[in-house]
């Protein structure tokens, strides 16, 4: 995946792109990968509004408008996770590039980045990082409670605003 920045309108949007030199991978993995964007826009729109999970604003895909590489066309399914799902296949087929519009976490508000010491970072009080260990226990216990398995808490994946 690859992830832009961008902005419209003064505000600042992530976007998530499946990368097209996965295609090259054997077909069964990169199909694997491919479908990760359809199950994590479904999680999303399922937790939307949940306080602690980062917002969706769109998902789609992305294709060359077969002029040159510089120009691309879309089809946006705004927050309707089941058609985008429902689409994957044929747009897999179509080596169209699926893509998530998120909400923007600069990389500085990582806990990882938080809690390292380096000269580039701030290092937060203990009391601090405790806080968020039980919030971040706190919503893994919120999101098993919904069925939800989260395999992958680490710091890198909890921003702090």
């Amino acid at each position: 995946m690859r992830a832009f920045v961008l902005e419209r309108y003064g505000k600042q949007r992530a976007l998530k792109v499946f990368r097209a030199e996965h295609f090259s991978l054997p077909e069964e993995r990169c199909y694997a990968y491919y479908r990760t964007l359809a199950n994590e826009a479904d999680l999303l729109v399922e937790m939307q509004g949940h306080p602690n999970v980062v917002r969706l604003y769109d998902m789609g895909f992305i294709w060359p408008d077969g002029r040159n590489d510089q120009f691309y066309e879309a089809q946006s399914y705004g927050m309707d996770a089941q058609a985008f799902t429902a689409a994957m296949d044929e747009s897999f087929e179509r080596r169209r590039l699926p893509y998530l519009v998120l909400q923007r976490m600069p990389s500085n508000y990582s806990l990882f980045r938080l809690v390292r010491r380096n000269p580039h970072s701030v290092r937060l009080p203990t009391e601090d990082v405790l806080g968020i260990s039980l919030q971040l226990a706190a919503f893994l216990v919120d999101i098993h409670g919904r069925d939800i398995l989260y395999w992958d808490p680490k710091p890198e994946h909890v921003y702090w605003d």
